[in-house]
């Protein structure tokens, strides 16, 4: 059987991935490596699938996706064999209720998580921790707080070590932008995204998370 063709992605409340559903990269989370910051919200975190899809609410036809390496924001997947590269795993960081890595899911891109290098969100390797600054570097850019969508629905990703500056589309690329602004009115619907499973691959992507 397909393994797209059944229900991939559970959703679970932080207590649920406290207790193990999650694992994190292997001792990266540890308080002598990655200490709380302010976060600029202090809104109770709210579901994320622990394997699934990331849908914009503004652009619901499109989902978050790698590509090349870069985050890219492009039409959601109709079919199993395209979607691979749309699925993430949810990976909260131990000892934080609210803060999580996206993995890959792809079987040749095993430690490979979405960060942010120069605002551009793109997919990079856990680094060797034999290179203490780069891995020290890729903990905090790799790991984002969920937070209420910044629009009032859905979900939002706010950086670790940027606080205030959320993962956001912008001409159907990822990146992380300040919040608030002048002029940036698209920010709040741009920066808010749905997390959904796939029942089956039919005519409809159901949501699970709005």
């Amino acid at each position: 059987m397909n393994k797209f063709r059944r229900t991939i992605g559970t959703t679970v409340t932080t207590a649920a991935l406290a207790a193990g559903l999650a694992l994190p990269i292997a001792g990266t989370a540890t308080a002598a490596t990655l200490q709380p910051t302010t976060s600029s919200s202090s809104t109770a975190a709210p579901r994320i699938n622990s394997l699934g899809m990331l849908r914009s609410l503004n652009w619901p036809e499109l989902c978050i996706r790698h590509a090349f390496f870069q985050g890219e924001l492009t039409p959601c997947p109709t079919r199993s064999r395209d979607a691979a590269d749309f699925y993430f795993k949810a990976v909260r960081v131990t000892g934080y209720s609210n803060l999580y890595r996206l993995a890959a899911t792809n079987k040749n891109l095993t430690r490979f998580y979405l960060r942010h290098e120069n605002y551009r969100i793109v997919l990079s390797k856990v680094p060797p921790k034999s290179n203490k600054a780069a891995y020290n570097l890729f903990l905090k850019d790799s790991a984002f707080y969920l937070k209420t969508g910044r629009n009032g629905k859905g979900i939002s990703f706010e950086s670790y070590n940027f606080p205030g500056w959320y993962i956001r589309h912008k001409n159907f690329h990822l990146y992380i932008s300040k919040a608030g602004e002048p002029g940036d009115r698209h920010f709040k619907g741009d920066a808010s995204f749905s997390s959904f499973n796939v029942i089956d691959w039919g005519p409809e992507l159901v949501p699970v998370d709005e």
